[in-house]
């Protein structure tokens, strides 16, 4: 369905491979339950057979953040969907739930700093967490299958969450070691519109990739960077002269930008449901 996101919860250990087949590389081992006494679940992408057996793709949690890998379908439970997505601007320091293509949740967030970045790709609201309620990380807390490529050597590898604080004074700003954090009256807001399972988009979200991904065809002496979802093009030179956005065709992919533009997608110039 479009704008639905489907996602599992491991139901064994298993091991998750580069390739669908027992022989292929191990990428990740994945569990049944997160550090953090949760069931682990795990967003799921798409599923090819070999062999008669049915193999599914997820994301695994590990380092690079966005590693994917393929396991036996008999490792994971029913699915989930979800029709809800949110998606962090680490320019703008501000949080957006979606649920299809209308916006249903706004707030300003609080983001690493840089010495502590906050992770960039596509991740998962893998729990909800209270048992952690305090001052520090407000009354709830959402886990999500980001690590922190610099503090590798916390607890449980680094994982990042989005939580409260008790100094909503300090947001918006670059404030954390890489969680995102909200004021706790936002926080019980999203916990009130935000499923498990949702899908979240740090940085630069997908449509602004593949758009960048569509600037930037070999040859054409042009090529175009947006740093995340609300940032400005970089460093572009003759724009090639570009349709319909390949694979998204409700998209039509501006022509003539100039150095300095806003990001196409945050300007409203490309526009249609996310992919």
């Amino acid at each position: 369905m479009a704008g639905t996101s489907s996602y599992a919860p491991i139901v064994r250990a298993v091991e998750a491979r580069v390739a669908p087949s027992d022989t292929a590389r191990v990428v990740g081992r994945l569990t049944t339950q997160t550090p953090e006494g949760t069931t682990t679940i795990v967003p799921v992408i798409r599923r090819v057979e070999r062999g008669g057996t049915l193999w599914i793709e997820v994301g695994v949690p590990v380092l690079p953040n966005g590693t994917t890998g393929w396991v036996p379908r008999s490792a994971l439970g029913g699915y989930g969907f979800v029709t809800a997505r949110l998606e962090i601007s680490l320019r703008t320091l501000r949080a957006f739930l979606y649920r299809g293509s209308k916006r249903v949740f706004s707030a300003p967030i609080g983001i690493g700093k840089s010495q502590w970045p906050t992770p960039t790709g596509r991740f998962i609201i893998r729990n909800k967490l209270t048992k952690y309620a305090s001052p520090t990380y407000g009354p709830v807390a959402f886990g999500i299958n980001a690590r922190s490529a610099v503090l590798t050597d916390w607890p449980a590898g680094g994982f990042v969450g989005i939580h409260g604080t008790n100094r909503p004074s300090l947001i918006p700003g670059r404030i954390s070691h890489g969680c995102i954090r909200l004021r706790n009256i936002d926080i019980l807001r999203l916990e009130r519109l935000m499923p498990l399972g949702t899908p979240v988009t740090s940085g630069s979200c997908r449509t602004c990739a593949q758009t960048a991904r569509n600037w930037s065809e070999p040859g054409s002496g042009a090529f175009l960077e947006v740093r995340s979802c609300g940032d400005i093009v970089t460093g572009q030179t003759a724009a090639p002269q570009l349709g319909e956005h390949p694979g998204h065709t409700d998209r039509i992919v501006p022509r003539g930008l100039t150095e300095g533009s806003a990001c196409p997608v945050a300007s409203g110039e490309v526009g249609g449901r996310v992919a």
